[in-house]
């Protein structure tokens, strides 16, 4: 570099010789005036090739990184590529294809449970007639112990923007009220049922509205109070759903929807005509607030008109008839079993949620009205209270709930309550804990500390001891 600048001072000095050998005069002060120019462009010069070579230096490193470096490049590639093309080797049809489902292994003990079945239908002192326990005794039934499994799995796939479909495959009984298979058959083939068949549209014109049809998931149980409805009834029907967002603290939601419960040809009674259909009309209206930092409140009110439930078709379905009775029952003019009431029930949810600590947790309760009593009595009625405490989301964690219920004999059809509760007639406690022992796995305890409320003094309890997984 110093050679340069000789240079190009020995360049400056001839050419100030030239000029003046041309007769023009260049003055001592000119000539240095350009040696200062030209050293501080020399300067920048410097600087920049000092930048050049520092970034030389960066590339040669990343250019031969540390094996620990190459690995984790190597993996944030394919993450992102995984992410980018989910369906990469997939035909073009599995794109917007989402997977899922769990597997249950479940071990059920039943205690202090009357060994009769309420098989004979008699009057009772206000002129009613009920199934009552006929005084058979079956096979040592005081106690029982089973081993169960819930098996269900499926997909969502996008079909468009708008327009989804689901489809939920199932283990069972056939019960619209459980997922669960004993086992103990001779080792021989179970079914697999038709859990959820749906098509959800949400046009981007309304944003908020979504349009469900087919068999889908249950969105009526705002407090999770399992209630009115059991957590493995999946509705049949037509939904149309409105979300709002009113502000930033507050939201809600309105939705209706018809429900198809028994189709009018699945009966022939004796006098030779067919059964009614039994279907209902449900509306919710529902809103959540955020009251302050962490805390917020939800509530709901639901509406359900049910038809012609007390229809001879509906006394398998909304009557089961186990330990605690069902509803109430009788006979038609010919002769025909059927449910004693209507039912046109009012839900009333609230959930006060805290999620401002590292324990989220939540006070519920859920109150029911049957306002279509027709046979004279005050068994219409029914209600839940509860706290939830902490959530699963990883490898230990665990959660908790505990609640109270109070369910009389016609607030709900019982052939859609809890079945784990025997569906309607009871009171009692009801505890669960679980424990998440895998990212993907949890282990629970659960138990239900029950009393019949009508008919016969009776008490049940019933622990369960689960392992999930989903997957």
């Amino acid at each position: 570099m110093n050679r340069l600048v000789g240079v190009a001072i020995v360049t400056v000095l001839a050419c100030g010789v030239a000029f003046a050998e041309d007769g023009q005069k260049i003055s001592n002060e000119e000539v240095m005036a350009q040696l200062r120019q030209l050293q501080k462009t020399v300067a920048q010069q410097q600087e920049q090739i000092a930048g050049l070579t520092s970034q030389l230096e960066d590339a040669k490193s990343l250019a031969a990184p540390t094996e620990a470096l190459k690995d984790e490049h190597v993996r944030a590639l394919i993450r992102q590529e995984l992410v980018a093309r989910p369906a990469a080797g997939m035909p073009a049809w599995a794109d917007g294809l989402k997977f899922g489902g769990d597997f249950r292994l479940r071990y059920e003990g039943i205690y202090d449970r009357r060994g009769v079945h309420p098989f004979a239908l008699v009057v009772d002192p206000n002129g009613r007639r009920r199934w009552v326990e006929s005084g058979f005794r079956s096979r040592d039934p005081d106690d029982r112990s089973r081993f169960r499994y819930q098996l269900r799995f499926g997909f969502e796939k996008a079909i468009t923007e708008e327009l989804t479909m689901g489809v939920r495959l199932a283990s069972g009984d056939g019960f619209a009220t459980s997922r669960n298979r004993t086992m103990g058959n001779g080792f021989t083939p179970d079914n697999i049922w038709i859990d959820q068949a749906y098509l959800k549209y949400q046009p981007s014109a309304v944003p908020g509205l979504t349009i469900l049809g087919g068999k889908h998931p249950n969105n009526w149980d705002v407090a999770g109070a399992g209630i009115m409805w059991d957590t493995d009834v999946t509705p049949e029907g037509l939904q149309i759903r409105y979300d709002l967002k009113c502000t930033e603290t507050l939201s809600g939601w309105a939705q209706a929807e018809y429900l198809t419960i028994i189709e009018n040809d699945s009966l022939l009674l004796a006098d030779g005509h067919w059964a009614s259909e039994v279907d209902a009309l449900a509306y919710q209206i529902g809103a959540k607030a955020d009251l302050t930092e962490g805390v917020s409140l939800t509530g709901a009110l639901s509406y359900y008109d049910f038809m012609n439930v007390e229809s001879p078709t509906a006394l398998g379905l909304a009557n089961w008839g186990g330990w605690s009775g069902g509803n109430s029952v009788g006979q038609d003019s010919s002769g025909a079993n059927r449910i004693e009431e209507d039912f046109d029930v009012v839900v009333a949810d609230a959930v006060l949620g805290f999620k401002g600590s590292e324990l989220p947790c939540a006070v519920f309760g859920q109150y029911i009205k049957n306002t279509e009593s027709t046979c004279g009595n005050d068994d219409d009625s029914a209600w839940a209270a509860g706290v939830r405490a902490g959530e699963i989301k990883q490898k230990g964690d665990w959660a908790a709930t505990v609640q109270y219920a109070h369910v009389e004999q016609d607030a709900i059809v019982a052939g859609f309550g809890d079945a784990d509760s025997n569906f309607s007639n009871y009171k009692g406690t009801i505890g669960e804990i679980s424990y998440g022992l895998f990212d993907n796995t949890k282990v629970s305890g659960k138990i239900f500390c029950l009393d019949k409320l009508d008919g016969e003094d009776n008490s049940i309890i019933t622990t369960q001891l689960d392992l999930t997984v989903k997957f």
